[in-house]
């Protein structure tokens, strides 16, 4: 792994959420800000419009010893060079007669206008005279003209320019420091010890020691990931418990079984000698003895190769499903189980076709739960079986005390065990490894006290060497349910 990718980088995101919001309030206020330097040409303008103005008016009104020299200083105070007011009842002109360079008329209300005249007063204002064409403040009917040096007011617009850029950049940097506080605090930050505890988690899966708290109760979208995260982490951590369990328990099994075989493999041996026994019991107890230690030594061979990773195909043959039932009957009547707790509801010329040994295994796995479920007094087993389309149901029921709703979730998971304290938990997941092995399935139909179903689909040999291809397997399922 690279130095780069040993740190998550913290600032990174912060550092960009807080350039972009300064950016985008100082656009903001770029966009209020050109509309406000219109508006200071245009007072700027009025404001000399009306001085030139007044001083008119008080020439006309009667101020007969005003100079031509105290009407151009007055004029030059604010900054006219010359001055006409047109009306329909007066006439008159202050100040030498020019040819400004341009006009502006401040009866124009189009703002692309106005802003084409401040741009136009910014970049070429520098020594030009302009003409100014107003409505008098006096009178709607007067009109005003006057001729100003544009410089100084190209110099004022600079500088009302300049204060305003400053204070405009000074308000986005504060808004943009609480902006990017504010979005650091709610959304940054959560982010970022979440994206630190999902590279520590996958560096070192099994280390609790640095998770973070449990996360605050957010309602919004990072509330809902940090808690989906923590329940992914613990299920996560959950099945690598149980991978290192399964790996361990797979080299155990391993060593176990290889010995385990070589012993039934010499009981095999021994056992074959009761068959020419003289005793009848001996004879009539040794072939089933024979078969009981024929399975054990192929559930050896078995275990070693599910431990492998590998599973061994099913040995496909035709055979009586009544007598293997009535095997397995007698094999948990030696466990303490009667005959007489048997239910067997299965025509005797009812085949099925499949590797009894591994169905002969679930059989005795549903019926041996079914006992552990049941009282001893008046507990019963009823196994009953039927053709169906393309499949074969077989029935296993028991008047037990029933499946908890909470813990049907969870049946056919590893390592959960269920109503037994010294269960193991595998004894219903092998059983539907077999059965999907075999392209069935293992259901439980119903469960309540007093009755617990479960229901083996066991495809025909029709449907197993089916030539239709791909996909044949769940249409017998979904038959085999609707029968």
């Amino acid at each position: 792994m690279s130095d780069a990718t040993k740190q998550l980088p913290e600032c990174g995101l912060s550092a960009k959420i807080m350039v972009i919001a300064i950016i985008l309030i100082f656009l903001g206020e770029l966009l209020i800000f050109i509309p406000a330097l219109d508006s200071y040409r245009s007072s700027y303008l009025d404001q000399r419009v009306v001085a030139a103005q007044l001083a008119v008016a008080a020439v006309n009104g009667g101020a007969t010893n005003v100079s031509p020299e105290t009407i151009k200083h007055m004029l030059d105070q604010v900054g006219v060079v010359s001055v006409s007011v047109s009306g329909p009842t007066m006439r008159a002109q202050f100040g030498p007669h020019l040819s400004p360079t341009r006009v502006f008329d401040l009866r124009e209300t189009s703002l692309l206008r106005q802003f084409s005249d401040t741009a136009a007063t910014i970049l070429f204002g520098h020594d030009r005279m302009v003409g100014i064409t107003s409505t008098s403040p006096l009178d709607d009917d007067v009109i005003v003209d006057i001729v100003i040096n544009e410089n100084p007011m190209r110099q004022s617009l600079l500088t009302y320019a300049g204060r305003t850029f400053l204070v405009s950049l000074l308000i986005s940097s504060i808004l943009g420091i609480v902006l990017f506080l504010t979005l650091r605090r709610m959304f940054v930050l959560p982010m970022t010890a979440l994206a630190l505890a999902m590279t520590r988690f996958r560096r070192r899966p099994d280390d609790t020691s640095r998770d973070p708290p449990p996360p605050a109760e957010r309602r919004d979208a990072i509330g809902i990931v940090e808690r989906e995260f923590n329940m992914m982490r613990d299920d996560v951590r959950q099945a690598l418990v149980q991978r290192h369990r399964l790996a361990a328990l797979g080299a155990a099994v391993t060593q176990i079984t290889h010995d385990l075989r070589n012993i039934l493999s010499a009981a095999v041996l021994l056992s074959d000698r009761l068959e020419a026994s003289q005793d009848p019991i001996a004879r009539e107890v040794g072939p089933r003895l024979v078969g009981a230690l024929d399975r054990a030594v192929r559930l050896c061979a078995d275990a070693t190769t599910f431990a492998r990773g590998r599973r061994s195909a099913p040995e496909w043959q035709p055979f009586a499903l009544l007598p293997m039932v009535n095997e397995v009957r007698e094999t948990l009547a030696a466990s303490g189980l009667p005959r007489e707790a048997w239910t067997i509801k299965i025509a005797p010329d009812l085949e099925a076709f499949g590797d009894r040994n591994d169905l002969f295994r679930v059989l005795l796995a549903l019926t041996r739960n079914a006992r552990d479920a049941s009282t001893e007094q008046t507990g019963s087993i009823e196994v009953s079986a039927h053709p169906g389309d393309r499949a074969t149901l077989i029935y296993v029921s028991d008047n037990g005390r029933g499946i908890p709703e909470a813990q049907r979730a969870s049946l056919f998971d590893v390592f959960v065990p269920h109503d037994r304290p010294d269960g193991r938990g595998l004894g219903l997941v092998v059983c539907r490894e077999i059965m999907r092995a075999h392209g069935g399935e293992i259901e439980l139909v119903s469960s309540k006290p007093g009755c617990t179903t479960f229901r083996l689909i066991l495809p025909t040999r029709e449907a197993v060497f089916d030539d239709q291809g791909k996909g044949s397997d769940e249409r017998v399922l979904n038959r085999s349910r609707a029968d």
